[in-house]
């Protein structure tokens, strides 16, 4: 494709969208909102709608579900730009569970926490290829496998998230868990500027595991201090492709580590996300681009569309 069709194609695109109404439905703590419950808010949205929850601690009575709704979860930030709606499962059930999802589902600024689960203690995930920015999964437990998050057939995208504190592994049945921050199953996931720390797995892969077939790709983020009797950092089945792009760190402490680069999709470095970084991009548009190449955010070697998602999903003022 031409860049300049590609050009008009995306110009049309943000004028259709910015076209479409879509209804928000407002959660806050006080009751000044459309709801106080996060479970029961997203279980009435359709796709197209905006759940916005206000900043505090939520309580979760039963597990965020979000089943083939494309929709929009924003939660607030602090002063800091830190997120600020915090979502606890009180260590007894799983947080979110999220099922056929496809890129144009977007879940920002929360902190998932507390939560438990054979599989999946934060997230369990089926068939999702949905856009994570500034989420924290800290502190949740699954029994068995992905004490933070635990993907199934899916393609997500990390931005600037942080996976840390969370545990595979029960003590009914030591020795069983694995892939205390993540497990990833078959799907490509992108992890983008996130950090990945002291997590922990009383088997193997306290920081990451990839089964069969699965595939993970680091760019400018961090994989370290995570502990288990086995592989510590990431561990995996046959046939993975495991990628750490440039600036990425992976190391068995975290102090070997520098702090996470922000804003790899800003590739003239002014501090935003825009039109010439889109201009940027498109001019390797289509061409083989051997790493280093700092176009291709989902380091496949090539420019495309893929990369065209990532760069717009961080649109704006960067961190």
């Amino acid at each position: 494709m031409a860049i300049g069709s590609l050009a008009r194609i995306l110009l049309l695109m943000a004028g259709l969208t910015s076209s479409l109404a879509a209804d928000t439905i407002t959660v806050c703590l006080d009751g000044t909102c459309d709801f106080t419950d996060p479970a029961a808010a997203v279980a009435t949205a359709v796709t197209g709608d905006v759940v916005e929850i206000g900043p505090g601690t939520y309580e979760l009575s039963s597990t965020v579900v979000v089943y083939a709704q494309v929709i929009e979860i924003r939660g607030a930030v602090d002063r800091q730009g830190m997120p600020a709606t915090i979502l606890d499962g009180g260590g007894l059930l799983p947080c979110m569970s999220l099922l056929h999802l496809d890129e144009s589902a977007v879940f920002e600024n929360l902190v998932i926490t507390n939560g438990r689960a054979e599989y999946g203690g934060g997230v369990y995930m089926i068939n999702v290829d949905a856009i994570f920015r500034n989420c924290h999964v800290v502190g949740n437990v699954a029994d068995w496998r992905g004490g933070g998050l635990f993907l199934n057939s899916s393609s997500p995208t990390f931005m600037g998230c942080e996976i840390s504190g969370n545990s595979a592994g029960n003590t009914q049945f030591p020795g069983n868990g694995s892939g205390g921050g993540i497990v990833a199953g078959t799907g490509v996931v992108t992890m983008l500027e996130c950090t990945v720390t002291g997590n922990a797995a009383d088997s193997d892969s306290g920081g990451v595991y990839v089964t069969s077939g699965g595939s993970i790709v680091f760019n400018a983020g961090r994989l370290c201090g995570n502990t288990a009797p086995a592989s510590p950092q990431i561990g995996n089945g046959s046939g993975v492709d495991i990628q750490f792009l440039d600036q990425a760190c992976f190391q068995s402490s975290c102090e070997n580590c520098p702090d996470v680069p922000a804003c790899v999709p800003d590739l003239n470095t002014d501090g935003m996300v825009n039109g010439a970084d889109l201009g940027l991009m498109l001019a390797s548009w289509g061409r083989g681009c051997p790493l280093p190449c700092a176009a291709d955010l989902n380091g496949d070697q090539n420019v495309n569309g893929a990369d065209l998602g990532l760069l717009l999903a961080a649109w704006g003022q960067c961190p």
